[in-house]
């Protein structure tokens, strides 16, 4: 029997050659399954942010509404509420946030969410003014005269129809179509309340005490009651809170 002979520098090179190929292989064959962590990570992440979208984060606001306290933001304050561009925003998003502030405070409004985000783009005048004006007015279509008028912004219901049946008189403006509604009072808050080219914003509205600022009506305040500054600051709260512009 002959005896084995030792191997030669080749072939020791080839065998060290032939394992390290094979802890490589190993070693770094996992890196497939070290990216899928990763990957699932960034999916959990984008599934998270979609459902954050308009929630009620705040901590300070979940505390006040918690122990029932009312947070009523300063005046000067109200202008960076407002100061943001929505053009480009995703339509969808903004039209979620007005649904959940519909369902909050008046879920059977013939007012849809849709409807005041597309009439906030054709007219230029922001969510929340529509959303404040018809919320303190009529509950957006779903208290008072407005509910027989469809007139939801109550242009033209006057005050001598607060106490007497709802009939076509003087004292109320029957429109008779929820749009035209709508479109009356975007007509009579641009062309009476505010300037021309002037920024339409709840702030502006509010410290000249809902005035009107030309047509033959200077002067001649939107409502009546002499809560209405309160009223709005506290409706602005909730925009604020459902992260409305």
């Amino acid at each position: 029997m002959s005896t084995p002979q030792p191997p030669t520098k080749g072939q020791k090179l080839f065998i060290l050659f032939i394992s390290m190929a094979f802890l490589s292989s190993f070693l770094y064959s996992p890196k497939a399954s070290q990216v899928e962590p990763r990957i699932a990570r960034q999916a959990q992440i984008q599934d998270l942010s979609k459902h954050q979208i308009g929630y009620l984060d705040s901590e300070l606001y979940q505390s006040g509404l918690e122990n029932n306290i009312k947070i009523i933001p300063m005046i000067e304050d109200l202008e960076s509420f407002q100061s943001s561009e929505s053009v480009g925003l995703d339509a969808k998003t903004e039209i979620a946030k007005i649904e959940k502030y519909r369902q909050s405070f008046f879920p059977n409004s013939p007012i849809s969410a849709e409807m005041i985000y597309k009439n906030s783009v054709k007219s230029g005048i922001p969510a929340s003014f529509f959303l404040a004006a018809c919320h303190n007015e009529s509950h957006c279509g779903t208290m008072g005269r407005a509910v027989e008028t469809k007139n939801v912004f109550n242009v033209g219901n006057t005050d001598c129809g607060d106490h007497k049946p709802v009939a076509k008189d003087n004292c109320n403006n029957f429109i008779n179509d929820w749009q035209k509604g709508f479109d009356t009072f975007t007509s009579l808050i641009k062309t009476c309340y505010f300037k021309p080219n002037e920024p339409i914003t709840l702030q502006t509205w509010i410290a000249r005490d809902f005035r009107a600022v030309s047509c033959n009506i200077i002067g001649k305040r939107y409502m009546t009651s002499p809560l209405a500054r309160e009223l709005y600051l506290d409706k602005i709260t909730s925009l604020l809170f459902y992260k409305i512009n």
